[in-house]
């Protein structure tokens, strides 16, 4: 007969081990779970770290489209508004690629400053949510990612609604 406290104050990693299987194997279409407080606390963490991630996913989603929706009226509205210019520019001889190239430009500046304030508040809404996560759960696990990938992804999709949103109404014009 096996005792967990024995074998666990005599440091045999072995004999822990079987211990654990014996308590797991099946006897006569009968099987004993093994579990302690610790196992429940790592699988209710588990979850809850599961369900905050699933969420946040979620979320953050439907701020990048919302974002995106906005950035995209905002540039498409700005070039509209900018008819006039557009026409002086063009009496003046400028081609349409020139006019294009002035206000993607100007696109591009306002997605610069866009991705810098995005990225800095980004990183230190996700630090203080790691943090605050950590405090409270009472564990050093790191729950939301901000590394390169994250980054790049936000100055890639920050660059392309730029040029697209700029590009279209200034080709209808």
């Amino acid at each position: 007969s096996y005792t967990f406290e024995a074998l666990y104050t005599s440091g045999e990693e072995k004999a822990i081990a079987a211990f654990l299987d014996r308590c797991e194997a099946e006897q006569d279409n009968t099987r004993y779970h093994f579990e302690n407080l610790i196992a429940y606390e790592v699988v209710y963490l588990h979850n809850t770290i599961s369900e905050i991630q699933a969420i946040s996913k979620q979320a953050a989603l439907a701020m990048m489209v919302f974002a995106t929706l906005v950035f995209a009226v905002f540039l498409s509205i700005s070039m509209n508004g900018k008819r006039r210019e557009i026409g002086i520019l063009r009496a003046l001889g400028a081609t349409g690629k020139n006019v294009l190239l002035i206000f993607s430009i100007e696109s591009l500046v306002l997605w610069g400053i866009c991705s810098v304030f995005s990225i800095g508040l980004s990183a230190g809404a996700i630090h203080y949510l790691n943090k605050t996560l950590q405090e409270m759960l009472a564990v050093r696990s790191v729950f939301f990612e901000f590394n390169i990938r994250q980054i790049f992804l936000m100055i890639a999709t920050g660059f392309i609604i730029a040029m697209f949103a700029s590009a279209i109404p200034i080709l209808r014009i």
